[in-house]
């Protein structure tokens, strides 16, 4: 997975943000997932779905 500058929460302005990964997840995927190091988007990869989840306040964004 490539590593991004995390941006603030466009909603909340939290820097508490993880990135959304979509496709079937791997087990240390969803180890990671199960620690709030990523979100879950699902099995298939929307082009234009949401790349970044805010954990402060629940706000998913492009």
């Amino acid at each position: 997975m490539q590593q991004q500058k995390k941006p603030p929460c466009p909603e909340c302005g939290s820097g508490d943000v993880i990135p959304v990964v979509y496709g079937k997840p791997t087990d240390e995927l969803v180890e990671r997932w199960r620690r709030g190091e990523v979100e879950l988007g699902g099995c298939c990869n929307r082009e234009k779905g949401p790349v970044w989840h805010c954990k402060a306040c629940g706000n998913c964004w492009r």
